[in-house]
């Protein structure tokens, strides 16, 4: 008898894929770049049933005062060899200090295409998503975990829906923690909005671990390398991304 993936299942990959807003360890010769050039972050998605699904990349360029933030995630679940779920995202985020002043979003979920752009506009940050245009505080976090502000969050914006929700982030201590069998000193964080999620940082503030927690389900983003990235080479391309709101509204 063919076994189907359940409907809980299904709803925990897709909660990990936007969120946190997350195993094996990262190698030990990794290390953070100190240049300029944009830094590339690797993640592997791991389900605490499906395995290995995925992949998931963060590529962060600092030009003085402002960083774009570009990501890319792909997760493919099969079950006797057979595609049970499909998700697919690009997004962008452009950022001034510590204010996200622009967002946009594409992803593709088993056949359906969600999209999603944001703007800052005066004290608040209003985004367009597939329930409609919300006004969101000018302080809202996407839940993508590629800096250690993203933690000092208390409203954040689902990365894949554009749903906005208050959050509630608690913990931070030092702990020793088992990786691929070697000890590490890392900082969980977890994060409670519309679900509940978790981020482990190392003494970099680097997110090592992020993922979901629900339902005795885990889904994980696990680092596995860093690197100097090609700013000529984006990971994404703004032309596949849907306009601004402002830019829509043009004539």
């Amino acid at each position: 008898m063919t076994r189907s993936l359940g409907a809980r299942s299904c709803s925990v990959i897709a909660g990990a894929a936007s969120a946190l807003m997350a195993a094996a360890a990262l190698a030990e010769t990794a290390s953070t770049p100190a240049t300029d050039s944009p830094q590339v972050f690797e993640y592997k998605v791991n389900h605490a049933l499906y395995g290995e699904i995925g992949t998931y990349k963060n590529i962060v360029e600092r030009r003085g005062d402002t960083v774009a933030v570009r990501s890319t995630l792909d997760i493919a679940v099969r079950f006797l060899g057979i595609p049970v779920y499909r998700q697919a995202g690009e997004r962008l985020e452009r950022w001034h200090g510590d204010r996200l002043i622009e967002f946009r979003s594409v992803t593709r979920k088993n056949g359906e295409t969600l999209e999603v752009t944001g703007e800052a506009r005066d004290d608040a940050f209003v985004v367009k998503g597939p329930e409609g245009i919300v006004q969101a505080p000018k302080d809202v976090r996407p839940s993508n975990p590629w800096s250690v502000k993203m933690l000092n969050a208390e409203t954040m914006m689902s990365t894949s829906t554009g749903k906005v929700m208050p959050a509630r982030v608690k913990g931070g201590a030092e702990d020793i923690v088992l990786f691929n069998g070697k000890p590490r000193k890392l900082r969980r964080f977890d994060v409670q909005s519309d679900k509940q999620e978790f981020v482990l940082l190392d003494e970099r503030d680097v997110a090592v671990v992020f993922g979901t927690e629900n339902d005795g389900s885990r889904v994980e983003f696990v680092l596995t390398r860093i690197s100097s990235g090609d700013a000529g080479s984006p990971a994404v391309r703004p032309d596949k991304l849907p306009p601004t709101i402002t830019a829509a509204n043009e004539p």
